[in-house]
Formats: C-alpha cells, structure tokens, sequence
C-alpha cells in the first residue's frame, strides 16, 4: 500500500529541501542508550529487540509531547535516565536535560547562536562518562556535567585552529575516544584535531591537511591493528590514525558545495560514502595494513546527502538527494536491488529486524528490509512541530524518538508488555556505574 493512501486526510505537506546539517559523536553506555549521532556504533542501528513489527494507523502510542526546545534539527541523545537535545533560543543556543517522563531536570546555556542562514541547533549531543558534549553553529564545544549541568570548559574551535565556519556553520560530529574529543575545525593543519575530552587542551591536530570541515561525523574502526579515524572533508575521504593525527591516507570526494554531512560505514575492511547532488556512493577498500585505499565500485543512484544509510545482511538501505527515490544497493557489488518512493525522501534507523524512516515531506515510516522490494508495512504523519523536518530517528529503551523543529516527541514502540522505559534502574543515568 502507499503511503499516500494510509494518511489520506491525516494533514497537510510539510515542504522541505536537503542541507548539511544535524550531527554529533561520543562512546556506548548501555545496550538500549543512543549516547551520539546515529546510535552507539554511529551506524543507525538499535541492537534492542522485542519492538512492534506494525503500528495501527494512527501510528505508535505517543507517549509524551515536550515544546520549546528551540530552533534546531538535532536529534536527542539518551544515557540512562536523561534524554539530552539542544536548541537555539533568541540567538542563544540551549542543551536541554529531560527525563524518561519528559520532564525538564537541567537547562544550560551553550553559547551565542549560528544566526545566518538557516539559525537552529546542528549536534546531537555526545555523551561519555559523566560528560555530555555540544558544539554550535560558530564553532563553541563545551562540555557539561551530565547529571546536572555544569559548565566544565568550552573552547572556540574556530579561534584556536585559525578557521572558519563553513557555508551552513559548524555541524560537528563530535567523537569520544578514550580520554580524546575529535573535532573538525577545517583550519591550516589542523582538518581534524583531538582535544582532551576533559580539559579542553589540544591533544594533536592532522598536520599536512588543510581541507575545510565538510559537516561529516567521523567513524572509529580498527583494521589490521590499526586504530583508524575515517571521516570525510570537503575534498577528500581521508583516513587519521587516532592515537597521533597522523594522516594516512587521503581520497577524492567532493560533490557541488563540498558538504558531506554523513557518516561512513565501515565492514570487514571496506568503507562506503555517499554523497548528495547527484554524486552517488563509492565502495573503498582498505589495505592489508590500513593505509591505503582503492576504489572498488561507484553507484550514482543513492545519493544520500544528510539523510544516512544502514547496512542490513549484505544490504545498504537509504534515501537520495536529487534522485529523492529509496535505492537498496547490494553491498559486494553496488548493484541496485530495487528502487522505490516509500514515504518520500528522509533518514533512516534500523532496529530489531525493520528500517524507520523519517521523511522531509512528515512521514514516519516502518519497512521490512528485503532485497526483493520496498516492503512498507505501516505509516503514519507527523502534526505536531514547525519547520523542516530533518532531524533522525532515535531508537532508545524501547521508544522512538521524533525532533520535529521546537518539539520532541516519544512513541512507546515495544511489543505489549515488555514495558517503556529503557533504563530498568531508574536510579541510574548518565555516569552511573
């Protein structure tokens, strides 16, 4: 059935245009937390089980709505007891701290706001430990107390490494990695550089690269012994080993304005990116020692720019830009498996054998991935919020979470009985043992 059909009457179209925005970065917590963008391996994926395998009509019971938290297309990130999301307020720019009820514990504020074009929040908050991290628009990460909000240090990106923000402000995909922040400044040897996620003190930076910070959150893997940053620029794909900033390896990726706001998939020594405007994919493979790469297909058809991709069982599943239609690329190969409009183009999160996605136009849709066709099983709209709706799913606990502009909203998506809450210690949360 299209999804035309099954919200007939449900309310308007919201209109909608792809931007390089919405992202983030941090280490796992627990099994059923998202503690950073695109979930605790940053690839889209919910290890949870037990969820609904389809929704009435209506859509999945909604548990709570929360307005006001701003301006923004960030997604929440969830640690335990607290849901973290930022905002942008009259010119300032706000972290939120939420319970699992909905219910406001702590309200800090991060910074003065990205104002020019399109003013709202870009990052997902990144927890680690007993931090939660967040960087805006002008390029101001600070670092908090995730228990209850304090201010431990904040430090100007763009000021220390000598650089600008890029042409939509700095949408950072900030990484935790031991006692390491890796941040995208874009300046004069220093494309990339680790922070100390504690202190706020230069660690090291990529000298010898110099490419402008293309909106891109990098992804941590180790390859033959080798700890390897992967990330992508405005120019390149380029690979960093993590322990020095030593850069390894570069490759050739740029697409019409140089934004890549999209992260890498990495499996068994090989790493595909996409890329918006027409661009398409391309399927790496890494060396036997990590430090190089070759090309081993392209693909034209999935063009996927903000939206992300998921690899399922030898399939990557995603949206495009300028081909707005849902593509399923087989894996080894890069052969088209089948393409389809679905709920029209969006982001997506898999969790517990079924793809989410989240369109521009306000659908959310479940589908059953499959090599054979586009599988929707059941959809619904989203009414409530303003604005653009580009911020990703979260997957947490066993609820779904929707950002629609200054509304968060969460649906009880588990299977009758096995509760709502994702944290089974409700003394727990962010830092707790």
């Amino acid at each position: 059935m299209k999804f035309r059909e099954m919200i007939s009457g449900m309310g308007g179209r919201l209109g909608a245009i792809a931007l390089a925005l919405t992202l983030a970065g941090a280490s796992a917590a627990r099994a059923d937390d998202w503690p950073q963008w695109r979930g605790p391996n940053r690839d889209g994926q919910s290890a949870e089980t037990g969820l609904l395998t389809s929704w009435p009509p209506e859509g999945p019971r909604l548990l709570w709505t929360v307005e006001g938290v701003g301006l923004g297309w960030s997604s929440p990130a969830i640690v335990g007891r607290f849901i973290y999301i930022t905002g942008v307020v009259a010119g300032t720019e706000f972290i939120y701290a939420y319970g699992l009820d909905g219910q406001l514990e702590w309200k800090e504020v991060v910074g003065p706001a990205w104002m020019k074009n399109y003013p709202g929040s870009r990052y997902t908050p990144a927890v680690s430990g007993s931090l939660v991290y967040t960087v805006t628009g002008r390029g101001l990460v600070a670092a908090f107390d995730a228990k209850v909000g304090a201010k431990e240090w904040a430090v100007d990106i763009g000021e220390r490494f000598k650089a600008a923000p890029p042409r939509w402000g700095y949408a950072e995909g900030l990484l935790a990695d031991g006692d390491n922040l890796i941040c995208t400044p874009g300046g004069p040897d220093a494309t990339m550089a680790a922070i100390n996620r504690h202190t706020g003190e230069t660690v090291w930076t990529t000298r010898g690269l110099s490419d402008d910070s293309a909106y891109a959150a990098p992804l941590l893997i180790k390859n033959a012994d080798v700890r390897l940053l992967v990330t992508v620029t405005s120019r390149h794909v380029v690979g960093v080993e993590a322990d020095t900033g030593r850069v390894l390896w570069r490759h050739p990726f740029r697409n019409l304005y140089g934004d890549h706001p999209i992260t890498p998939i990495y499996h068994e020594g090989r790493i595909y990116v996409a890329a918006g405007y027409g661009m398409g994919g391309v399927m790496l493979k890494l060396a036997p020692d990590s430090r190089s790469v070759s090309a081993e297909w392209t693909d034209p058809r999935l063009d996927s720019l903000a939206t992300g991709a998921v690899l399922v069982d030898g399939y990557i599943y995603g949206s495009g830009d300028r081909n707005p239609n849902w593509v399923c690329l087989e894996w080894a190969t890069g052969k088209v498996m089948w393409e389809d409009r679905g709920i029209g183009r969006g982001c997506v999160a898999y969790a517990d054998g079924m793809l989410y996605g989240y369109s521009q136009n306000g659908a959310v849709g479940l589908v059953k991935p499959s090599p054979k066709r586009c599988e929707l099983v059941s959809a619904f709209a989203i009414l409530k919020g303003m604005g653009q709706h580009w911020a990703h799913p979260v997957i947490a606990g066993g609820r779904l979470y929707i950002r629609h502009g200054d509304t968060l909203m969460a649906y009880d998506i588990r299977k009758p009985g096995t509760g709502t809450g994702p944290n089974p210690n409700p003394k727990g949360g962010a830092g707790a043992p």
